[in-house]
């Protein structure tokens, strides 16, 4: 098994190379903001609430890499002695704030990706009421683990003592919970998404639609695709009571920034390419019928409700919602 102290160096070199990652990307979704702002007239306060969130969520990033990098101090520096200082982990305040904010911040992410399937489902709470309560469910159970956690502080404990029924039973629920919500929530927004290139398909040509909605899907796909890989790792990691977990759940306080990044800039970058200044019809709205001499469809009902396609692209952290109202 690996050590614990050998488990925590490689932990503070990924989640460091992670936070560097995460920095160039934060920069740029500055940038995104900036922009966004200039060229609106009005933000919405749902707009500004997001773009707030996402900042929270960086700066509660950089926290957990200090608190790690003050913690690892201690422990290779001044105690020499890493092995009894990670195995009395509930014993150090830092540690139980490191994991506060890791889990606050997986919190917030998931309540962004919830933001995005009521959005793109044109504000139908009946969507998003499953996504809510596994996000609550979520919550309780992190705080729940902290809460055992923080009784590993004796003289005598030992890392795996993390690994014990109670401990474990939180976690698990956490990690199930986190990972049941990111692929739902994905699943949703995916799905949403290739209806609406189809009925652009319909209406615009194959060609035209697939070009706008390409990028967007696999982004969305993909992203999510890292986050869900990483909480499967760390439920495995997790279930076989490997040390390697501790490594992982210091990736993941990263990873869990990124993800929700990488979408914004991604698809702004691929969308602002294309020159894209369309609108999607959300669902199908569109009633054709076949004309005798042009065999050409033609729609004999307007558009009742649209979703603006920036909520998904370069701005879907700072859409403003009641532009589709």
């Amino acid at each position: 098994m690996i050590p614990v102290g050998g488990a925590a160096f490689a932990a503070i070199f990924c989640e460091s190379s992670l936070h560097g990652m995460y920095t160039v990307l934060f920069v740029t979704l500055l940038q995104s903001f900036r922009k966004s702002r200039r060229n609106q007239a009005k933000i919405s306060w749902m707009a500004t609430t997001i773009q707030s969130i996402t900042i929270l969520m960086y700066i509660l990033s950089t926290a957990h890499l200090i608190l790690a990098l003050q913690i690892d101090y201690t422990a290779f520096a001044i105690n020499r002695n890493a092995d009894s200082v990670f195995n009395r982990l509930g014993g150090y305040p830092t540690s139980l704030a490191q994991l506060g904010i890791e889990f606050t911040n997986c919190v917030l992410a998931d309540s962004i990706l919830i933001w995005r399937v009521w959005v793109l489902w044109n504000c139908r709470w009946i969507v998003v009421v499953f996504p809510i309560c596994l996000v609550l469910a979520s919550a309780t159970s992190s705080y729940g683990f902290v809460y055992q956690v923080s009784k590993i502080n004796s003289t005598s404990a030992e890392f795996s003592d993390v690994f014990n029924p109670q401990a474990e039973n939180w976690s698990l629920v956490f990690g199930s919970c986190i990972l049941v919500t990111n692929l739902l929530c994905t699943g949703l927004i995916a799905s949403r998404i290739w209806w609406q290139n189809r009925q652009l398909q319909i209406t615009l040509g194959r060609r035209m639609a697939s070009r706008r909605y390409q990028a967007i899907f696999f982004a969305i796909l993909e992203s999510g695709a890292i986050y869900s890989a990483a909480w499967i790792i760390l439920i495995v990691l997790e279930l076989i009571g490997s040390n390697a977990v501790f490594t992982v759940v210091d990736s993941v306080a990263q990873i869990t920034g990124i993800v929700p990044a990488l979408i914004v800039v991604l698809i702004s970058r691929s969308v602002n390419g294309l020159q894209t200044t369309y609108t999607a019809p959300s669902y199908p709205m569109f009633r054709h019928r076949q004309t005798a001499t042009t065999n050409q469809f033609t729609t004999t009902e307007p558009v009742a409700q649209e979703t603006p396609i920036h909520l998904v692209a370069g701005n879907s952290l700072t859409g403003d919602i009641e532009e589709q109202k």
